[in-house]
């Protein structure tokens, strides 16, 4: 048997007139309005249950409604629905999560995270989730009478991580405890502060990736206040979690470069072009976008490439000013392996030149110099040197020569196609005069030796001595270079020439000579004792 509802429900704050014209919301929640008038229309009890069953209410039951209802035939069975409790059947992924439903607290989620919510006003609810290390979430619930409504809820983790073409990138959800401590850090302004703050982070965050982030930013702060030993033990601890880590290398080889110790930062900066040279023939690992992998890779590419085009610079100075020749040296043939198309690779090898020279080593000095007149034909000081070398030992004559003519007329005509990078005019000056000078002294010998060589030697020796009166006044600056040309001057008087006049040349050169305390003094003052004794016993 159906009931009709009986009686008129009239409430003063409910204005029924002209609603039994509305249709039915269908299936959104049934309003006050609504429910009055289906109560006031008659309509069967049962029909009004139903709909409050399908569709929910969205009106909360006043006193004044509970007691109109009470005076209506089937209003109390109405009743009973309206306020049937409904339950909420909670799950999500971090079991112990804190839950709150319209901002009071409910029992934490269990072990399998689950909760159940019994005894839940039919109507509209805010559940809140939160759990250490997640990011809150905040889910609104309809629940209608009497049901049971399950709802499952995925907190995301506050960081995350994913990995990157030079290292894995730590990713901090805005709004966070974790996102609140490193805007924390941005109004630091103290460097010693914030060394303590990321200290504490490190520790307070170990078994998070916050811990990685917080070291790569330790060792990045160490580095800025010269605390080296403790850059190297935060970025060996990036490095153990993060192998891959482009810029953590690049910060220990700048680390070890501050402490001296080179070998170290050149191992640390190969790791480092191993790992471009690795992203550059590589492709998007799985699961990742292809397209955005590629810009990640171009942008991570080119500020890495700018890395190490600096530390590529700054171990190339720290090579220079090493003072022991043969560790020098060494460093100096590491970086050109390390950087083969470095600019400074010209620079390199005129420093490997004079070291070699420096330590005898004259077929090592040509070696490196002609390497960097591959790079350089116009690097003057590379060609002053060949062809001393070349002169005084009397080999390859012609190339020699064809080195101190090409310098001299270069001198003469371009002289800034040889000024060396950034010398200004009161170094270039001299410099050029020096040059200019040991370039003739070079081919006055090379014209004795060509003269030692064949027919004509008298002719060549004048031309040689030609050459070196050339070179006297350019190298009086050079106190061991002058000594040198003068004795070359006055032996091709006395032992080429021959002649008392000649004798006599030879007597005033070394006079001069052996007077300048070079070490060219003692043979030229055995060399004079012969000349005099020629010369009838001065």
């Amino acid at each position: 048997m159906k009931v009709r509802m009986a009686g008129l429900l009239v409430l003063g704050f409910f204005l029924v007139a002209g609603l039994a014209a509305q249709e039915s919301a269908g299936g959104d929640p049934m309003t006050a309005g609504e429910f009055v008038q289906l109560v006031n229309a008659k309509t069967e009890v049962e029909e009004i249950i139903a709909q409050i069953r399908g569709r929910g209410i969205d009106f909360s039951l006043t006193p004044e409604l509970e007691e109109a209802l009470k005076k209506l035939k089937g209003g109390k069975k109405l009743l009973q629905v309206l306020v049937e409790p409904a339950t909420l059947e909670l799950r999500a992924n971090i079991p112990g999560a804190r839950v709150s439903v319209d901002g009071e607290a409910r029992d934490p989620l269990s072990s399998d995270g689950r909760l159940v919510l019994t005894g839940m006003a039919p109507g509209r609810h805010v559940v809140h989730l939160q759990a250490a290390g997640y990011v809150a979430d905040r889910v609104d619930v309809f629940l209608k009478p009497g049901e049971t409504h399950p709802m499952e809820i995925k907190l995301e983790e506050s960081v995350t991580v994913r990995p990157g073409p030079l290292g894995i990138q730590v990713q901090v959800q805005a709004g966070t405890t974790e996102d609140a401590v490193l805007v924390e850090l941005e109004f630091v302004k103290s460097t010693g502060e914030r060394i303590q703050h990321l200290e504490s982070l490190v520790q307070q965050y170990a078994d998070s990736p916050m811990a990685l982030l917080g070291y790569g930013l330790l060792q990045e702060t160490y580095l800025e206040e010269n605390q080296l030993d403790e850059a190297l033990a935060a970025g060996n601890a990036v490095l153990e979690h993060d192998p891959k880590n482009f810029n953590a290398r690049i910060r220990q080889a700048r680390a070890r470069l501050g402490k001296g110790e080179l070998e170290a930062a050149f191992d640390e900066t190969v790791r480092a072009q191993q790992l471009v040279e690795e992203v550059e023939a590589g492709s998007a690992p799985p699961g990742t976008e292809p397209e955005s992998w590629e810009q990640q890779k171009t942008q991570q590419l080119m500020r890495a490439r700018s890395d190490l085009g600096d530390i590529s610079y700054k171990l190339f100075v720290g090579a220079t000013q090493v003072s022991e020749a043969g560790r020098k040296s060494a460093l100096l043939e590491r970086y050109l392996e390390v950087f083969p198309d470095s600019p400074y690779r010209e620079s390199a090898y005129i420093n490997l030149a004079m070291g070699a020279q420096q330590q005898g080593d004259l077929a090592g000095m040509l070696a490196w110099a002609q390497r960097g007149l591959e790079v350089n034909p116009d690097e003057g000081l590379l060609m002053v040197m060949t062809a001393d070398a070349l002169s005084e030992q009397g080999k390859e004559l012609e190339r020699a020569q064809e080195f101190c003519n090409r310098l001299i007329q270069m001198l003469e005509g371009e002289p800034e196609k040889l000024r060396p990078t950034g010398l200004g005019d009161e170094q270039w000056g001299p410099l050029k005069q020096i040059w200019e000078g040991t370039a003739h002294s070079a081919l006055g010998q090379i014209l004795l030796h060509q003269g030692a060589q064949a027919p004509g030697e008298k002719t060549k020796t004048r031309e040689a001595i030609e050459e070196f009166k050339l070179a006297s006044p350019l190298l009086k600056s050079q106190p061991t270079s002058y000594a040198r040309n003068l004795y070359r001057m006055a032996f091709a008087y006395a032992t080429r020439l021959g002649g008392r006049e000649n004798m006599q040349q030879a007597e005033r050169v070394l006079t001069e000579l052996v007077q300048l305390g070079t070490p060219y003094a003692p043979p030229a003052q055995e060399l004079l004792q012969k000349v005099r004794k020629a010369l009838g016993g001065r």
